[in-house]
């Protein structure tokens, strides 16, 4: 399990600049890896950071002004700390109503899967999977 992250590194303390970001790992590294004197202003854990990260960027592009590479912003505190929650909900939410994609990150991370009857179509990002009844037999794990 992962988590995103609003902070503010030493660097940008006492000016209305922030980053957000995000860590695969259960540990608290990445966070301990920026100077002391961050200000680490939400931390939420979830099981698809990367998802979720990805909504946050794209919504916070849209509400507020891109100060540097694709994560750092400029606006209100109050605001960006109000906004990254309320995307964290609401795309923690969708992804609970999502069906259950876990055991096909084993085989592929986007493409075909042919097993026995059988053809899936992958797309892990999205959380999509098809599955296509095939007209004849393919060997399982046979890939195209």
């Amino acid at each position: 399990m992962g988590y995103v992250y609003l902070v503010q590194p030493v660097v940008l303390v006492g000016t209305n600049r922030y980053k957000i970001g995000r860590s695969s790992q259960s540990n608290f590294n990445r966070l301990k890896a920026y100077l002391k004197g961050t200000r680490n202003l939400c931390i939420v854990d979830c099981d698809d950071d990367k998802y979720i990260e990805k909504n946050l960027i794209e919504h916070f592009n849209s509400k507020f002004k891109l100060i540097g590479g694709n994560e750092y912003f400029e606006g209100n505190e109050l605001d960006m700390i109000y906004e990254f929650n309320q995307i964290v909900y609401e795309t923690k939410t969708e992804l609970k109503k999502r069906p259950e994609t876990t055991w096909l990150k084993r085989f592929a991370y986007k493409g075909w899967i042919f097993t026995s009857f059988h053809k899936w179509y992958i797309d892990i990002e999205k959380h999509i999977a098809y599955q296509v009844q095939l007209d004849s037999y393919i060997p399982y794990g046979y890939f195209s």
